[in-house]
C-alpha cells in the first residue's frame, strides 16, 4: 500500500499497489505541492512496519487554492444545506422590496387621483351659473349683498367673496 497526504498536515489517502508491479504512478496531485508519501507491505505473514516517510515536491508551479479540492472536501458553505436556505432568504427579500416598491407607488398614485378628483370637484362646486338663476350657496356661507359692503345689484350672486375663483366670461 502506499500512503500519501498533501503537506505535513492532514488525513493520509492510501492506493493500493499490486504485488507484481515495479513502480506505481500517484495520478491526480497538484502541481507545485509537497506530498509526504511512505509504504507499507501485506502477505500472509501480516502488515509490515511503514517505511520512512518521503518529501515529495510535484512539478510545475503550484496552482492557486481551488474551492472544492481535489479530496472532495467541500466548504460548509457550499454545501447544499447552507446554500438553499440563503439564496431563499435572499429571494424572499427581494420580493418584499419589489411588492413594497409597488405598493408606495400605488399609494402615490391613489393620493395623486384623489388631489385631482378633489380640484375637478371644488372647480365644479365654485363655478357658479350665469345671471339669472337662482344660487344657493353652500351651508354656513354668507351672501352679500348690495348696499353692505359688497357688489352692487345683480353681482351679488355671481362669486362666493372668500373664494379665489374666476368670474364666468359673458
Amino acid at each position: 500500500m502506499v500512503y500519501y497526504r498533501p503537506g505535513s498536515e492532514g488525513s493520509w489517502h492510501s492506493v493500493h499497489v499490486p504485488s507484481k508491479d515495479k513502480r506505481f504512478k500517484l495520478t491526480s496531485l497538484e502541481s507545485g505541492t509537497k506530498y509526504q508519501v511512505y509504504l507499507t507491505a501485506y502477505s500472509e505473514s501480516g502488515v509490515s512496519d511503514p517505511s520512512d516517510t518521503l518529501t515529495l515536491l510535484t512539478e510545475g508551479k503550484a496552482m492557486a487554492p481551488s474551492i472544492v479540492s481535489a479530496l472532495g472536501d467541500t466548504p460548509y458553505f457550499l454545501k447544499l444545506h447552507f446554500i438553499i436556505p440563503v439564496a431563499a432568504s435572499i429571494v424572499i427579500i427581494v420580493i418584499v422590496i419589489v411588492v413594497a416598491w409597488v405598493w408606495v407607488k400605488k399609494a402615490q398614485f391613489r393620493d395623486e387621483r384623489e388631489a385631482a378628483r378633489v380640484s375637478l370637484y371644488a372647480e365644479a362646486y365654485y363655478t357658479l351659473p350665469h345671471k339669472g338663476t337662482t344660487y344657493f350657496p353652500p351651508p354656513g356661507q354668507q351672501v352679500v349683498t348690495a348696499g353692505a359692503g359688497g357688489p352692487a345689484g345683480d353681482d351679488a350672486y355671481d362669486v362666493p367673496w372668500d373664494l379665489p375663483v374666476a368670474r364666468p366670461k359673458m
